[in-house]
């Protein structure tokens, strides 16, 4: 069921059209990625379908009146504000009684009386997030949710994204960290040169480029390891460990590694740039 359908959608500043004829939609409970280089047009994309900037043609609806909560990339509070305060002022914002539902989320009760000038970059992130959700949106709309969290934060941060998800709510997020984009999401788009170059399974964007293997062997024969890059597996590696077999050179160690969701964007990223 679609939760967000995009059409023919473009947007300039002044003469210059920054997106072009994008279409795509978005499915319940999807975990979607919108990705592409720096100045891609991912954040101007967001803050269209969010509302917050106009578009000059195409459409953007909410098919079934979902209702959404949103994570900006760059946001601030009043400095003194304390993080207990701002929680329980957006709660009564939106008319919800479950300020320590919110708190605990995420950890929030130990930082409840700090100001949030004194958050460091983590917090602030974490606390955003938590407003994000107040509203109980049926979508949640993320740009670069986990910059500048540690690796402690931001496994917190995926765990409570996957129970989101699990528990219903739709979750779309730009980020230029590819090991979470992988991990997290289905679908995604790729925007380059202000158009949709993919669109489909995180999967498929990863079999859209030359598959290789990387075989890397060691043997007690070689102080380093021995790297060959292989296309076919069934036949190329047979007829490999069968050479060694043949030498009658012992295999010690053998590893098989594909090509990673970050080597297709690099490999994206560097057309873009071409």
């Amino acid at each position: 069921m679609k939760v967000l359908d995009v059409s023919r959608f473009s947007k300039s500043y002044g003469s210059k059209e920054v997106l072009h004829d994008i279409s795509f939609s978005i499915d319940q409970k999807d975990m979607f990625a919108i990705l592409g280089v720096n100045g891609a047009g991912k954040t101007t994309l967001l803050e269209c379908i969010e509302g917050l900037r106009p578009f000059n043609q195409g459409t953007v609806s909410f098919p079934n009146g979902d209702t959404f909560g949103v994570q900006l990339q760059s946001s601030t509070l009043p400095d003194n504000i304390k993080v207990g305060e701002i929680v329980e002022l957006i709660c009564v914002w939106n008319d919800s009684p479950d300020k320590d539902k919110y708190m605990e989320l995420l950890d929030l009760h130990s930082i409840a009386d700090q100001a949030y000038k004194t958050l460091s970059t983590g917090q602030k992130r974490k606390l955003h997030l938590i407003l994000a959700l107040i509203n109980e949106g049926d979508i949640l709309f993320l740009d670069e949710p986990t910059a500048g969290l540690d690796v402690e934060a931001r496994a917190e941060f995926h765990a409570l994204l996957r129970k989101l998800n699990d528990a219903g709510k739709t979750i779309v997020f730009s980020s230029h960290d590819m090991a979470e984009v992988e991990s997290l999401c289905t679908r995604m788009i790729f925007l380059k040169g202000g158009e949709i170059a993919f669109f489909g399974a995180v999967e498929d964007f990863k079999k859209s480029v030359r598959k290789t293997y990387t075989v890397t062997i060691r043997t007690e024969q070689s102080d380093a390891p021995l790297v060959y890059e292989l296309t076919d597996l069934t036949n190329e590696l047979l007829e490999l460990i069968q050479s060694y077999k043949d030498k009658k050179i012992p295999i010690v160690d053998l590893n098989i590694t594909q090509p990673s969701l970050e080597d297709v964007f690099l490999k994206f990223a560097g057309e873009a740039k071409s």
